[in-house]
C-alpha cells in the first residue's frame, strides 16, 4: 500500500511537470524563443523510473543507488529547465 501511495504521488508530480512542459511549449510558440520543452519528457521519464524502482522495493524509500541516481538526475534536469524557463519568461532583472 505504501509503494502504491508513493507511485501515485510521483505520478502527480509528473503531471505537474507535463503542465509546465505545455506552458513552455506555449511560450515558445508565442514568443519565438527556445524554451527547450522537448527535454521535459526526459525528466518525467527519470522520475517515473526512480519511482518504479522504489515501488519495486516495497515502498522502502531510501538506500537504492539506482533510484537515488535517477531522482538526482531528474531533479537536476528539472531544476535547470525550470530556471531557464523562468529567466526567459521574467526577463533578466
Amino acid at each position: 500500500m505504501e509503494a502504491l501511495m508513493q507511485l501515485l504521488s510521483w505520478s502527480m508530480f509528473c503531471f505537474i511537470l507535463i503542465t509546465v512542459m505545455f506552458i513552455a511549449r506555449f511560450y515558445e510558440n508565442k514568443s519565438r524563443q527556445k524554451t527547450l520543452y522537448q527535454f521535459y519528457p526526459l525528466a518525467i521519464f527519470l522520475f517515473l523510473v526512480a519511482a518504479l524502482i522504489y515501488a519495486g522495493k516495497g515502498g522502502e524509500f531510501v538506500g537504492d543507488f539506482r533510484g537515488d541516481a535517477f531522482f538526482f538526475l531528474g531533479g537536476l534536469l528539472t531544476s535547470a529547465l525550470v530556471a531557464y524557463l523562468f529567466e526567459l519568461m521574467m526577463g533578466k532583472r
